[in-house]
């Protein structure tokens, strides 16, 4: 017997691609100057919001349980917010994926799916080839659409 999919609710999967995106911006600020300063100590801001949204992260982890206060240097900071962008990542896998009926990745709710707004492209395997008798026609309006665009220069 196959395993349900887990659904969501709306407003935590808006909340959830919100705070992806400001982990994201955090992570990308804090792992360029940890790879500059691995050692070095974080200012009480960079602290606070990382506590914050640390904090932020504790529903959508499988545990459910918090994570330890922000790391005192940028390397161990850097580490922490990748350990909690994963835990977003596997929360989006368990309760989205390819809706082919929308063309696009879908968070799964007990109301239907609602397309994931952040931009995640999916690879379809659309067949582009043409028949040879459909490949001489388009050549053959191809070059009569640049005969009459040269002609009308000239």
């Amino acid at each position: 017997m196959p395993i349900p999919l887990s659904t969501t609710t709306y407003a935590r999967a808006e909340r959830h691609e919100a705070l992806w995106l400001r982990m994201t911006a955090l992570h990308k600020a804090v792992t360029g100057l940890a790879g500059r300063r691995p050692e070095g100590k974080i200012s009480e801001a960079v602290r606070v919001v990382a506590e914050g949204l640390l904090s932020d992260c504790t529903p959508f982890r499988v545990s459910g349980e918090r994570l330890a206060v922000a790391a005192p240097d940028w390397a161990g900071l850097a580490v922490q917010l990748g350990q909690a962008l994963a835990e977003l990542d596997a929360f989006e896998n368990r309760h989205a994926g390819w809706e082919p009926r929308l063309k696009c990745r879908a968070w799964r709710m007990k109301s239907g799916p609602v397309p994931v707004r952040r931009l995640r492209p999916e690879v379809t395997g659309e067949d582009h080839s043409y028949t040879p008798a459909e490949a001489s026609e388009l050549r053959r309006k191809l070059e009569a659409r640049i005969n009459a665009i040269t002609k009308a220069r000239v």
